[in-house]
């Protein structure tokens, strides 16, 4: 399996390369789609300075994105709320669920500050057949 997926990985690699036909339209929409990333991982970062700034909580923010639309935008709220739990990534997929009045999520994505700490990682994991995607920031992008 490990073997499959390392020829898969270089496959693709080499196909990248290329510079004409359907390979061209691979890179392009890769390009934006890393671009996309990179502008709502800014949005989660510049959210949690104002967390921050607001003395809501540390330095967490999170960004729930529906069909290319933003949901909700939000930080750490562990010292306004006065609840260890309200972390970013737990507090947007909550704010998310209940803008859109739905507890289904599959058709979204979360994208936060940072790595998820355990209890995060486990949230959104368990909710992970409801999110489409999970994203976070490590001082450069991960997919």
């Amino acid at each position: 399996m490990l073997m499959l997926t390392f020829f898969l990985l270089f496959a693709i690699k080499q196909l990248l390369k290329l510079k004409t036909g359907p390979y061209l339209l691979l890179q392009l929409f890769l390009a934006t789609s890393k671009d996309r990333d990179h502008k709502l991982l800014t949005k989660a970062v510049e959210e949690a300075y104002k967390g921050v700034d607001n003395g809501d909580g540390c330095p967490f923010g999170a960004v729930v994105v529906c069909k290319d639309e933003i949901v909700v935008i939000v930080h750490n709220m562990v010292l306004k709320h006065k609840n260890p739990t309200a972390h970013a990534e737990v507090t947007t997929i909550r704010e998310a669920c209940k803008k859109l009045n739905q507890i289904e999520l599959f058709d979204c994505e979360i994208y936060a500050s940072c790595e998820p700490d355990p209890m995060c990682l486990g949230y959104t994991k368990w909710c992970i057949c409801f999110l489409w995607k999970l994203q976070f920031y490590l001082g450069y992008l991960i997919t």
